[in-house]
């Protein structure tokens, strides 16, 4: 099929003689073995890590459970997660109230302009689990 996608189906696995578990496990191991260069910037006291590396994998990095584990160690504030659209993933400690806004913002910019959108509400990780969160977004932001 070259560089197209094709959605494995019941059918298609039963085909392919391989179960649902056996898939997962697969993607899961494949998931593991993708790298995850983050870029870092910091605004308004709280630090956003950044994923963009163009493979149409960013935003299924939230699947692998060692990453976030990883990046939960290091999270001073609360740790939260935006996966605004399939090609970028983004975590943030978020140490203040603007950083909720930061985020907010950045979720908003980044679904509305991504090729294929994922979700425009960020989620808080916690004890191993994503909970989605609404943020209200404030205009101005406070000055540093």
């Amino acid at each position: 099929l070259g560089a197209t996608y094709r959605l494995i189906d019941e059918e298609l696995l039963a085909s392919a003689e391989w179960t649902a578990e056996q898939l997962s496990e697969a993607a899961r191991f494949n998931l593991k073995s993708l790298d995850a260069p983050f870029k870092q910037d910091e605004v308004a006291g709280n630090i956003f890590y950044f994923l963009s590396l163009g493979d149409g994998y960013e935003a299924s990095r939230v699947l692998n459970k060692t990453l976030l584990a990883d990046y939960a160690a290091r999270i001073e504030g609360e740790f939260a997660v935006g996966i605004p659209h399939q090609d970028v993933l983004i975590f943030a400690d978020i140490r203040n109230d603007a950083g909720y806004d930061v985020l907010q913002q950045l979720m908003f910019d980044f679904f509305s302009n991504g090729r294929v959108p994922v979700t425009a509400l960020p989620f808080l990780y916690e004890d191993g689990n994503l909970e989605p969160v609404f943020v209200l977004a404030k205009n101005k932001q406070p000055k540093e």
